[in-house]
Parts: C-alpha cells; structure tokens; sequence
C-alpha cells in the first residue's frame, strides 16, 4: 500500500515526501509523492532546485560538472555557470573564455562574448601630440579589449609629421 512498508510484522508508515518506500528514514524512498522528485544518489524526494540538478520526468538528476543549471546531463545543455564561469552560447557550455580565441568574459550577465573585429574608419588628429579621435565601425567595449590594442606610429614623410594610432 503506498505511504506504508512493513518491517517484519508491522505496518509502518513512509517518510511524508516518499509514496513507497523501503524504510521510515527520508533516505529510503523508492518512490515519491506527485510533488517531490526523485534522488537516486541518496534514495531521497526532493524539489530538485538545487543548483547542479535538473527535472526529468519524476527524477532529480546531477547536471554536467560544470553547469549550475542545465536543460539534460551533457556538457552542453547548460544554462547557468558557477561563479568564475560563463556561458558560451554557441555550445551551451561552461568555460573560462580565456582560453578561447577571439572571446572575452562578461560579468554583467555572465556569458563569453566573441571579441569584435573593429577597423579604424577615422583617424583624427585633434591637438598634437596628445589628443586622438578614433571612430570605429563597430562598438567597442575598451575596458575589455585593452589588452588587444595595438599602438603604432605613422610617420607623413611628405609633412614630416609624426602620428600615432591604435588598432
């Protein structure tokens, strides 16, 4: 009968979360009641919002590793990462960014980002030697990709004068 076991002789009742069970300890469910979901790596019902879990059918299931949350088991169904970590939406995984080429970490909204390809379409020179207008084809996040500029001087042999630009 569901919500009871027997233990030798006696009729006794299951831990409230279990619908069947093997024992009155919350650790011996083999089933749950219709709100709870079940926990095979402690025998337990739950409500599998714990970070690392995920809902499948009346199972509590373990995420990949590396996602907080997650749609499936895989590496690739995450949808959240740990702190320290972000999401790469072109696979759905949990990594660095840094050791992804051309990629950079946002921790506004915790994703990798692909770094933009920017061109130099104007280059400016406002008062020498210290002031440059610079405007880009694309918007361009400087904080992040500080590390990527490169600053190189141009000489105008014709006018003798010498510029500097980044790229």
């Amino acid at each position: 009968m569901d919500g009871y076991f027997i233990s030798g002789s006696q009729c006794l009742l299951c831990h409230p979360t279990c619908l069947t069970c093997n024992g009155a300890e919350p650790t011996a469910c083999l089933t749950c009641i219709s709100s709870k979901y079940f926990l095979s790596s402690n025998s337990s019902c739950v409500d599998c919002n714990l970070n690392g879990y995920y809902v499948s059918g009346s199972q509590c299931l373990q995420c990949d590793s590396t996602c907080k949350s997650c749609d499936d088991g895989t590496a690739t169904s995450c949808v959240g990462c740990y702190e320290g970590i972000y999401l790469l939406a072109t696979n759905n995984s949990c990594t660095t960014c840094k050791d992804i080429l051309r990629y950079y970490s946002n921790d506004v909204d915790q994703t990798c980002h692909p770094k933009p390809t920017v061109q130099v379409l104007k280059f400016e020179l406002q008062e020498s030697p210290q002031l440059y207008l610079l405007n880009f084809d694309t918007d361009l996040d400087l904080e992040n990709s500080l590390a990527e500029i490169k600053l190189y001087q141009i000489s105008d042999s014709a006018n003798n004068t010498l510029s500097t630009c980044r790229r």
